[in-house]
């Protein structure tokens, strides 16, 4: 494919798989930033928060496998709705963190955020309007890259939690030492 609109795919493939990898990964965590916006019935939290990542999954892969106009306009609902979702959110005074990214990129529920909700959707009207010339190998290089792009986020999730685990490890630690310190002198 030839074009803005392989490029912006691309991109916004990996993007959906990124936050559905993080999504999955740190689930508890989904499901009380869920449960904080308020705006869901609390008996469908637990739902909604399996089927996000599924759509965001649903949604990279028809936008590698380049299936007009349903990529876009798919891309471009679901942006929405997570916009929609974040702004009634923000306006019912939630402000924790939006559980977008997990702990990979975490951001408060605000204007911030809400914006960044919307980047996708711009992407998808890019793609929307973009010239394509299809080309043989499409769908299996951009999967290829899709792929790759969500096991290296996985990778920087690990190392996360390893740094992050390491760094609490070492703290309680330290802490038990002065505790221990302060209790036999």
């Amino acid at each position: 494919m030839v074009g803005l609109g392989a490029d912006t795919e691309v991109v916004l493939a990996v993007i959906f798989v990124v936050a559905a990898a993080a999504k999955l990964q740190h689930h508890d965590e989904w499901r009380i930033a869920i449960a904080s916006y308020r705006v869901i019935p609390q008996g469908l939290v637990r739902p909604f928060a399996f089927t996000v990542p599924a759509l965001e999954v649903i949604g990279a892969a028809l936008l590698v496998a380049g299936l007009r106009p349903f990529d876009w306009l798919f891309s471009g609902a679901l942006s929405t709705a997570f916009t929609a979702v974040l702004a009634v959110a923000y306006a019912r005074g939630a402000r924790g963190d939006c559980g977008c990214f997990g702990t990979l990129l975490p951001m408060s529920i605000g204007p911030l955020a809400i914006v960044r909700a919307l980047v996708p959707g711009v992407l998808a009207v890019l793609i929307a309007f973009a010239v394509r010339i299809p080309s043989a190998d499409d769908i299996g290089s951009r999967a290829a890259v899709v792929a790759t792009c969500a096991v290296a986020a996985q990778l920087v999730a690990t190392v996360y939690e390893l740094v992050r685990g390491n760094a609490a490890g070492t703290r309680a630690d330290s802490q038990n030492a002065q505790f221990s310190n302060q209790k036999g002198g």
